[in-house]
C-alpha cells in the first residue's frame, strides 16, 4: 500500500480543460480532491448531452486504467480540478505483484463506475 501512496503525483487542471475525449487511451487515474467536471459526448465539435458532477474523492479514468479499456465519453472540467494521479503502469504492476490488492481495487473501481453511470442511464 505504501508504494501506491508514493506513486501518487499531484494534478491541477484549469476550468475549461478537456481531460479525455471519446476514443482516448487513458494512462492515468485521477483521484479528485476538489472541483467539478462534466461528462458527455462531443459531436461535430459541439458538446452534446453533458452531465455535471461535483464529485470530490472520486476517480476519473479508473475504469479505463484498471480494465485497460478505451474511453467512450468526453471529460471536461467545469471548474478547476485538484487531485492526485497514479499511472496505469503502476496499477498493472500492482496486478502482477499483489493480486489480492488488485482485486480489491478492481471491485472498488467497478462500483464507483456503476454509481457514476446511474445519472447518465436514467436521463
Amino acid at each position: 500500500m505504501e508504494s501506491i501512496v508514493m506513486s501518487l503525483e499531484p494534478r491541477n487542471f484549469q476550468a475549461g480543460t478537456m481531460l479525455y475525449c471519446h476514443g482516448d487511451h487513458i494512462y492515468e487515474m485521477i483521484f479528485m480532491m476538489k472541483g467539478s467536471y462534466e461528462v458527455g459526448y462531443i459531436i461535430n465539435n459541439s458538446k452534446k448531452r453533458f452531465f455535471k458532477f461535483n464529485l470530490t474523492n472520486k476517480v476519473i479514468g479508473g475504469f479505463n486504467c484498471t480494465f485497460c479499456k478505451k474511453n467512450y465519453l468526453s471529460y471536461y472540467t467545469k471548474t478547476g480540478i485538484q487531485g492526485m494521479m497514479i499511472r496505469r503502469r503502476k496499477i498493472q504492476s500492482i496486478k502482477e505483484n499483489s493480486p489480492e490488492l488488485f482485486r480489491e481495487i478492481e471491485k472498488t473501481i467497478f462500483y464507483l463506475y456503476v454509481d457514476i453511470r446511474k445519472p447518465i442511464r436514467n436521463s
